[in-house]
Order: C-alpha cells, then structure tokens, then sequence
C-alpha cells in the first residue's frame, strides 16, 4: 500500500491556546486509520485543517507526493479528499440518488439522464447492502440513512481520502453495524480512511492502525493485533487529575430531585438518577452522548417525550424554562453567549433579568435591582467597573460568574452547569470551583456536566457517564478516576484485539 497523506510537523494555534503541537500522521490507500482521544485532544482541529476549513500554524501536509502548507475547501476536494462531519451536511429536499451523485451525475449529451441514474443508484444501493429507496427525499431518512447516503457520495466519486468524523453519533446497533460494513467496502477500492471515534468497539472491529492524540500531540500509533483496549486508555488518559483545586467533600442530605425515565426520541434513552441535598453531581461522557440534551430536557429548554421529574418527593411538570426557575432549578448552558447572556446589555440587566420575569410587579424597581447586582458584583468578585458595563465587555469568567448570580438572586436550590469552566483561564476556573463548593455546602444541590475528567474528578461527589443517550455507569469514591469514567465512556471494558 502506498502513503497517500503524511502530516509532517502539524501545528495550531489559537491565540495563545495551541490546539495541535507537532503532529505528525501517515494514511496509506486502502487502510482505515481511527484516530482516538478524550474531548479537547485536538481530533476536531486536525480534520478542519485537512478538509480546508481553518489553516495550520505551521508544519506540512503531504497529499499524492505533493507538499502543502495549508489547503483550502476548493482544494481538499481537487485533490479527492472527502470529509464527512458530525453534523450531516446534505440537500434534504433532494432525493437520496440526487445527494449520492450531486456533482458526478450522468448526462446523455448536455442533458441529465435520470434513467440511467436512477439504474446505476438502485445498483450501487443493492450492492452496499443497504436499505435506501433511492427516491425518497433525503429530509424523510433517518440519521443514521443520510450517513450512508454521504458515504455513498464519497464512494461514487472515488475518494482517494475519506475522513469521518464520529460517524455514527445516536445511532442503533444495527445503524452502526450496517456503516461500518459500507466503509470496509469502501476501503476495498483504495480510499484511505480516517476514522475518528470515541467507541473503541467501532475502533476493534475496522481499524487497520490507531493513533492516540492527547492534548493536541500524537501519543502513539498502534497496528492491528497491537494493542488492547486499556493500552489505549492509558494512552488517551496518561496524566493525574489536576491538583490546583479539591472540593471539600461532606455527607450528602436527602435526595432532593428525582428524574424518572426521562426520553427524547433519538436523543436521550429512558435516563433515571437522583440528586441528594449537597451533592456534586458530575456527568461525564463523550461528545454525542446525551449530557447536555438531558439538561435541557430537566430545565424544560427541550421537550420530552417520555419521563417524570420528582423536586422533594411532589411530582412537577416543567414545560418550559420559566416554570424550572419557578421551582428552583437553573440552567447555566453550555453556550453562554448564545443561550444566557443578553448580549450588549448592562451586568446589572443581566443578573437581574431572571427575577424580574419571576415577579409580577407592573414596575421595575431599579433601586433594588441596582442594590442586588452591586452586592453579587461584589459577594462573587465580578471584575467589572461598574454595574452598568456591558456583559461583553467582560472576561469569559467573569460572563460565567455574572450568570451565576443571576441565579443566586432567585435563590434557586438546583444548578445545572454544562460546561461551566469552558474557554476561561485557570485563576477563573478556581474562583468558579470555589463558588460550587459554597453552593454544595449551604445545602444547594448541583449537577456538574463536563468535558475534563480531572475537573470532574476533584469535584464530584458521584459521577454518572452517559453513552449514546443512555446511562452507562456510576461511580464513586475511589472509583472516581479517568481510567474507569473512560471506560464507560467509549464501551471499552471488555475489549480485546
């Protein structure tokens, strides 16, 4: 087989954050390469900068015996390279035939000849062994189909290079079984795959070689028959929880919040667990599992389709985000510019907005609004000159801390926070640990939703690891460490290769 990619030297940086350091990685035609590592590895950055969305900082990519230092869109897809993301990115008002050979079509002199198209897609459809009318309009298939649909493209047009970028997210067992059986397929005639996975049973069972990334470096790169499932781990891991900062673990109280088999079709799976009086409560997971659309099912931001929610063992029924608050659950979102910050308005309006749609006074009292955001500014250490400065003036830790009093001021009893230290600096993050630990130990309860297993790690009183959209584990105590929340997190507990 011969080398058809080879990084040399890969470097990113944003601003003085840099997400890949050095990298360098061989793709051969006909191989599937999985490239693995936890959330924040760089996985996202080193597909972007091959498929021409962002540049690197430095280094060379190295494509059919040509040098480049950056590629571009329009060039990615010149030199055969096709990327398939997350997200699917398809017509859908066009039929499954018309997105598998948009760009390759068959003519019949300048026309489209639509017989002969519609032969050669029923053709191509028996022949990947998938269950696809090639007529239906792509917005009617399921997920997982309009994957299969982008796959086919890529085969049609007889990609030298495939890249997939967690594949198949919520899909079913027998969604993934059929994907992975396409792309083996599809590496029969010469692509070279790179296939990015938090599931090292997907890994297992299609990986030619695995290469681990962590913390924007390449750790290792192992053949198959090479490596088992805790080398890998222990590659993806490789590092002690950070030390900068432990939460002051006490007894937990009376459980003070029951979710009963909580659903949402495709998106979260029949999901119970409680939360006791005092608790830090972390929920660990990869990218896809569920966490986050279950925090906004809770909070109400989301509707349900399935499932009952308990506060102080009285059942409640929370439609919609003002009803939570009424009941004493907030949501810091995981996007806080987008979904709880009111943008270019004053800190002031911004913390006391939520009371003020809590009351039903005809009249603002801006006397005590302004008294209240003073005493928040201050209880939170909220760097800002004054009350009446802009939200986006402010540091990322600081928006955070704004939105945290926002729910201080409405004394609400359950903090949901996804992602609550995201994009802000290690003195930030301190201050926002510290202000959890307040929380838990005058008695509020907290639901911690993170991506960085050692801040989940010093944290959490129990940590609950969702996969897929279902609950796949809890642990506590010692038990609490990246090794076994990772574990749970890919499916990895059992595997041999």
């Amino acid at each position: 087989m011969a080398t058809i990619l080879k990084l040399v030297g890969l470097t990113k940086d944003f601003g003085s954050v840099r997400a890949l350091s050095n990298v360098s990685f061989e793709l051969e035609s006909g191989e599937i390469h999985c490239l693995v590592g936890e959330n924040g590895a760089g996985k996202s950055t080193l597909i972007k900068i091959l498929s021409g969305a962002i540049a690197p900082t430095g280094g060379a990519i190295h494509i059919h015996g040509e040098i480049f230092k950056s590629l571009t869109p329009a060039l990615a897809r010149k030199l055969e390279t096709e990327t398939i993301y997350q997200e699917n990115i398809i017509c859908p008002d066009m039929t499954a035939m018309e997105n598998i050979y948009l760009g390759t079509e068959y003519r019949n002199g300048i026309f489209y000849d639509k017989k002969r198209t519609i032969v050669e897609a029923k053709k191509l459809i028996d022949t990947m062994e998938v269950d696809i009318e090639p007529l239906e309009i792509l917005r009617n298939l399921s997920p997982a189909q309009q994957k299969v649909v982008q796959v086919l493209k890529a085969f049609v047009k007889k990609a030298k290079i495939l890249i997939l970028d967690e594949p198949t997210a919520s899909f079913s067992m027998n969604e993934i079984e059929t994907l992975l059986n396409i792309i083996k397929k599809v590496k029969l005639q010469g692509t070279g795959i790179i296939f990015i996975s938090h599931h090292l049973d997907e890994v297992f069972k299609i990986a030619d070689r695995v290469t681990v990334l962590k913390d924007g470096e390449i750790i290792s790169t192992h053949k198959k028959g090479k490596y088992t499932s805790d080398i890998l781990i222990s590659d993806m891991t490789g590092r002690e929880p950070s030390t900068f900062f432990k939460k002051r673990h006490h007894q937990a109280g009376e459980i003070v919040m029951e979710v009963k088999n909580f659903s949402r079709k495709n998106v979260v799976r029949n999901v119970s667990f409680n939360l006791k009086r005092g608790e830090v409560l972390g929920f660990a997971g990869m990218v896809g599992s569920g966490r986050s659309e279950l925090a906004r099912l809770i909070f109400g931001a989301d509707k349900k389709t399935a499932g009952v929610l308990f506060m102080n063992d009285k059942e409640i029924n929370i439609k919609n985000p003002h009803a939570a608050i009424k009941h004493g659950i907030c949501f810091l979102p995981e996007d806080r510019k987008r979904d709880a910050n009111v943008n270019y308005q004053s800190v002031a309006d911004n913390i006391v907005i939520s009371y003020i749609n809590s009351i039903s006074a005809l009249f603002r009292n801006i006397r005590f609004e302004k008294k209240e955001s003073k005493k928040y500014i201050d209880l939170l250490k909220i760097k800002t000159p004054s009350e009446s400065n802009s939200i986006n003036n402010l540091s990322g830790g600081n928006q955070q801390k704004v939105i945290m009093a926002r729910w201080f001021l409405v004394n609400s009893q359950v903090f949901i926070f996804d992602e609550p230290t995201r994009g802000i600096d290690v003195g930030s993050k301190e201050e926002i640990y510290r202000l959890i630990n307040e929380l838990a130990e005058q008695g509020k309860s907290i639901i911690m939703i993170s991506s960085e297993l050692p801040e989940l790690i010093a944290m959490s009183d129990r940590v609950l690891i969702m996969k897929n959209g279902t609950l796949v584990g809890e642990v506590t105590g010692s038990d609490i460490n990246e090794e076994t929340i990772l574990s749970y997190s890919i499916g990895a507990n059992k595997l041999v290769s």
